[in-house]
């Protein structure tokens, strides 16, 4: 177990909140996103990790909005954070936002597997087949994996 003011420490607490949250804990993961925080209270990639982890529990949506905003202005590329915004959008019912959101992390990170399938995902809920079968075949090719993913959270096309 490494300390979190580490880079190496931040990203083993991170991968270790998104383990416990696959068992089904999210308010454990959480728990260790907090104590991480309390020691490295600035760190996007830790906010963001509570923000997504948040998103995909669908749980505390106003904290997790406050956590992914702050990432992305602490952040010096931003895609994944952004990303990570539209899903706390998208739980919240703001598909615009969600949508402007998506676009943002792609212009900067183009092939973002997760970012396209919900974009795909939005863009369905918005009405335009299209573009959501579009963005959905390209996630699937990219990680062909990432609808058992979103699956698991309740996030289907």
């Amino acid at each position: 177990k490494q300390d979190v003011a580490s880079e190496e420490g931040e990203a083993d607490m991170q991968q270790r909140a998104e383990i416990v949250l696959e068992t089904g804990n999210s308010a454990k993961a959480i728990g260790l996103l907090d104590a991480a925080l309390a020691k490295r209270p600035n760190s996007a990639g830790l906010l963001n990790a509570r923000c997504w982890i948040k998103g995909l529990a669908n749980t505390d949506l106003t904290a997790a909005l406050a956590d992914c905003t702050r990432a992305v202005e602490l952040a010096a590329n931003p895609a994944g954070y952004y990303d990570s915004r539209a899903m706390i959008h998208f739980r919240a019912g703001r598909l615009d936002d969600a949508m402007k959101d998506l676009n943002a992390a792609l212009a900067i990170e183009p092939e973002l597997a997760p970012t396209l399938f919900m974009r795909g995902i939005v863009a369905a809920r918005q009405g335009n087949a299209a573009a959501s079968s579009s963005d959905l075949a390209a996630a699937r090719m990219l990680t062909p994996s990432v609808d058992r993913y979103y699956a698991r959270y309740g996030l289907k096309p």
